[in-house]
């Protein structure tokens, strides 16, 4: 009888992980996957997490995305950090404001966007408040 493996949490933040480092450094899943050997559809099972990746075949990824394997297995209790920076990178419009803002090189104009972005953050999250707990803010 073959040995199956039961895919867990971890299978699955690693497969978020590859995906995040993939999309940051602008590469397909075919890309990736003609760097370490393996067809799109196997780095798509692997990023989905319905794959474990086994230790060899993760070095290679590990090395075609230029990290050390630690990276894709660090913080797995949830601590929380790492795993929103991950889901920050894979959203589509985060990634368009992030490469926005990294083009505004003038310290002054990054703090201001800063700024109203947490504004409008701050006044959506007050939406969100049934009116009667809604607070006025006052700064």
């Amino acid at each position: 009888m073959p040995k199956t493996h039961r895919l867990t949490a971890i299978d699955k933040q690693v497969g978020a992980r590859i995906r995040a480092r993939r999309l940051q450094l602008g590469l397909t899943q075919t890309t990736l996957g003609e760097a370490v050997g393996l067809t799109f559809q196997q780095v798509q099972k692997y990023e989905r997490g319905t794959n474990a990746v086994s230790p060899s075949r993760m070095r290679d990824i590990a090395k075609a995305l230029n990290l050390p394997i630690s990276f894709f297995y660090g913080a797995a209790d949830g601590e929380g950090s790492a795993d929103e920076l991950i889901g920050l990178i894979q959203n589509k419009l985060a990634q368009r404001l992030l490469c926005a803002f990294n083009e505004v090189e003038d310290p002054e104009m990054r703090a201001s966007l800063v700024y109203v972005i947490e504004a409008a953050a701050r006044f959506a999250q007050r939406q969100r408040q049934p009116s009667t707990e809604r607070a006025v803010e006052v700064r």
